[in-house]
């Protein structure tokens, strides 16, 4: 890599909204749901064995104590 390169010069394979390739599509109001909110297909593994070298991840707090992935209003 060019020593002169600016971060915002360069280019990064990124994976928007990793956390959705574990969202299944199956029947129902929460299988369509999940099919409109999906954007990655496969695990974060996968998304990394393809090239991705970026993984954006929203953990989110529930009040159970629970952490998910949460990105957006879905």
């Amino acid at each position: 890599m060019n020593p002169n390169l600016l971060l915002a010069e360069a280019s990064f394979v990124t994976s928007h909204d990793a956390a959705t390739g574990y969202l299944s599509s199956t029947r129902g109001i929460s299988g369509a749901t999940n099919l409109y909110a999906k954007n990655q297909i496969g695990s974060v593994y996968q998304q990394l064995q393809d090239g991705a070298r970026a993984l954006d991840v929203r953990p989110k707090l529930l009040q159970n104590g629970t952490v998910v992935c949460h990105h957006g209003v879905i």
